[in-house]
């Protein structure tokens, strides 16, 4: 949530290289699919222990 946060209110005064900014997106990507992945595989096991 915290690279969402900075990649979203970002101060516009200050000049951030393209990289950075695309870096901090996709490392924002990576967390939120990781987490998503994690909760349907944790349902659907669950779904299939019971």
């Amino acid at each position: 949530m915290y690279e969402i946060y900075e990649a979203l209110s970002h101060d516009i005064s200050t000049i951030e290289s393209f990289a950075e900014i695309l870096g901090e997106i996709t490392a924002a990507a990576l967390i939120i699919g990781a987490a998503l992945f994690a909760a349907v595989s944790a349902i659907r096991n669950w779904r299939l222990a019971s």
